[in-house]
């Protein structure tokens, strides 16, 4: 990366990642204060963007994110010369692993007097989860789910479920990151972009025929909102636990060991009656949905014997 010099970065980290909460503390003590109590503490970039500056991390926000979030909270993360380690989630037992989307920040950090931007490309986690539960039906996430299964229990190697519905799943955010990518051809001639490996060739393809006319980010954002009338709030709950497992447990590990569940449901049938409840049928479901992927692991330890 030294040697290519980039005038600017991207990087498939999603603006809304729990670690970007502005702070100099650590930070999983502050994630908890701020989901439960929802105290006058900001993030570094805007969840719900409509330009590219509030997605954008110039050197006052590094260094803010640098000796916040990061260098306060070494048992999740450790900094390399080239690289940041990280455990999954908010567990300190977990193996640190590289991440290959927030290291590239390193240049930017380590050469200030380039003042190298860095854009965090990825569409925000929470709302491309609502996203997807409130235009997916409930028998159509559960037969993703069972797909799900039956790959595994197949042992396919690099195996990707969101290849298989590459217009729910991918679609969308490749639209979006595609527009982050544009806009930023104006920040410099160098551009390196830190991608998933599931959308290079769907960014290329993109790429090719992007209209070049710049767009608000906020269209991308906007929920289709195809109408699943005759689905419930007690639908919505268990369609947003199947998407938990199918895309780790993000929302259970982040937001309902907090005791809170992060979407407002607004809209959906039945949510007046039924909100109440809803850590309830969060959890009979998870627990449902857990004991499925439970049973293929020791189905799989078995035929590995």
């Amino acid at each position: 990366m030294c040697s290519l010099q980039p005038d600017s970065i991207l990087t498939s980290i999603p603006p809304d990642a729990c670690f970007l909460l502005r702070t100099q503390e650590n930070y999983r003590t502050t994630w908890g204060t701020y989901v439960k109590q929802r105290k006058d503490l900001t993030f570094l970039t805007n969840h719900n963007p409509l330009y590219l500056s509030e997605i954008t991390l110039d050197q006052i926000k590094l260094e803010v994110l640098m000796n916040g979030s990061i260098h306060r909270t070494p048992e999740i993360f450790e900094v390399g010369p080239i690289c940041i380690y990280q455990a999954k989630g908010l567990r300190p037992e977990a193996p640190m692993l590289p991440n290959s989307f927030l290291s590239p920040i390193l240049y930017s950090y380590n050469n200030p007097e380039r003042k190298t931007p860095v854009f965090m490309t990825s569409y925000p986690t929470l709302k491309f989860r609502d996203s997807i539960v409130r235009n997916v039906t409930l028998p159509k996430m559960k037969k993703i789910f069972d797909d799900l299964i039956v790959n595994l229990r197949s042992k396919e190697e690099n195996f990707d479920f969101r290849l298989l519905y590459q217009d729910i799943f991918l679609q969308p955010a490749i639209d979006y990151t595609l527009e982050v990518m544009k806009q930023s051809c104006y920040t410099g001639k160098k551009i390196l972009a830190v991608v998933d490996w599931s959308m290079v060739d769907i960014l290329n393809e993109g790429w090719q025929t992007l209209n070049p006319k710049i767009q608000s980010l906020q269209k991308f954002l906007q929920d289709k909102n195809e109408g699943l009338t005759d689905e419930s709030y007690l639908d919505y709950v268990e369609k947003h636990v199947i998407l938990d497992m199918l895309m780790e447990d993000y929302i259970k590990e982040y937001f309902i060991d907090f005791g809170i569940f992060p979407f407002s449901g607004e809209g959906i049938f039945g949510r007046e009656f039924s909100a109440v409840n809803t850590m309830t049928v969060w959890n009979y479901n998870y627990n449902r949905y857990l004991k499925k992927m439970n049973a293929l692991e020791k189905t799989t330890d078995t035929f590995d014997l």
